[in-house]
């Protein structure tokens, strides 16, 4: 999903420490460096759990969520809720 009214271009983005193999660490950067409320969308389950485990997520403000997770978020909002 591509939202063109909400998205942002990063030119560098700073490296987030933690214990996830580092072919994911581009990623994980780019959504820590997107702040509060950005949404990373994988359909790598060992990472997505690796973030919440070590509360990476958390800490840097974004939400990780698969493909039916993101769907889900989408329908939510066309239908006026505001995520979680």
């Amino acid at each position: 999903m591509w939202d063109s009214e909400r998205h942002t271009l990063f030119g560098e983005v700073g490296i987030v420490d933690g214990r996830y193999h580092d072919d994911d660490e581009f990623i994980v950067s780019a959504a820590a460096a997107a702040g509060s409320g950005s949404i990373l969308v994988t359909e790598d389950g060992r990472l997505r759990t690796r973030l919440v485990e070590l509360g990476i997520a958390v800490e840097h403000g974004f939400s990780v969520v698969d493909i039916a997770g993101a769907l889900a978020i989408q329908s939510n909002q066309a239908a006026g809720h505001r995520p979680a």
